[in-house]
């Protein structure tokens, strides 16, 4: 990208508050514990069980937040808002920490506006 396009505009880390994410827990449930919890259940599920079934399965996490990341792209970055230019075009990269905490780095190309 860097040598078609020149220097990347923007650089840009997001990273997951996947303990947050209520549904993420919803689907793992089901595919690790085999169980349909309840959204009482979800709401006050302890620390413990949120991170074993966050642990018990990476790769539907990496897909849930790299879902996350494309919607984030397509509906906020690449919106006809425009909130921080208009994209040109961008790279990112999904990873993981010794942690396991997820994390997404993305450089953008913007397009540069007239007179600038």
């Amino acid at each position: 990208m860097i040598h078609q396009l020149g220097l990347p505009t923007w650089f840009m880390s997001l990273s997951a508050a996947d303990t947050k994410w209520i549904d993420l827990h919803r689907i793992l449930g089901k595919l690790v514990d085999g169980k349909d919890y309840t959204d009482e259940e979800l709401q006050s599920m302890d620390w413990k069980t949120v991170t074993r079934l966050l642990q018990s399965d990476p790769v539907t996490c990496a897909t849930f937040f790299d879902h996350r990341v494309q919607s984030f792209i397509n509906n906020v970055l690449k919106s006809h808002h425009e909130p921080i230019g208009h994209v040109k075009d961008y790279f990112y990269r999904v990873e993981f920490q010794q942690s396991f905490t997820i994390f997404c780095n993305m450089v953008r190309q913007q397009k540069m506006m007239t007179g600038q």
